[in-house]
């Protein structure tokens, strides 16, 4: 950049700050966009089977006997929770979410909730 782009890009923001200022808003972050809340996902791998769940976006593989594991998503993402049970399980549904026994789950990213996968 220029000498002149320079001079100009600092005129620029004197003038945004003698504006606001003139408005009453110096230093405000009024009108500024906060970013998007989050939510914490814990999900859990329960029963006496065994399995795994993949949460994706979060690509994040929850097995039974790991520790728990937890999705961070977005508010208004929607994420999807596919169960797999191991050879001689069966997955026997969810916990904390509406999904019943399939094995997929589209969850949004709205609140906080922990989710129990049972195989």
């Amino acid at each position: 950049m220029t000498n002149d782009g320079r001079v100009g890009v600092a005129l620029r923001a004197a003038l945004a700050a003698l504006v606001l200022a003139a408005c009453g808003r110096e230093g405000t972050t009024e009108g500024v966009d906060a970013p998007a809340p989050t939510h914490e996902v814990p999900v859990a791998v329960a029963g006496d089977g065994r399995g795994t769940v993949r949460v994706a976006p979060a690509g994040l593989d929850c097995a039974a006997g790991a520790p728990a594991c937890a999705a961070t998503l977005a508010a208004g993402t929607v994420a999807s929770l596919t169960a797999t049970p191991e050879a001689g399980s069966t997955f026997a549904g969810w916990a904390g979410t509406e999904c019943g026994t399939a094995p997929t789950c589209a969850i949004r990213g709205d609140r906080a909730r922990a989710l129990a996968a049972t195989f």
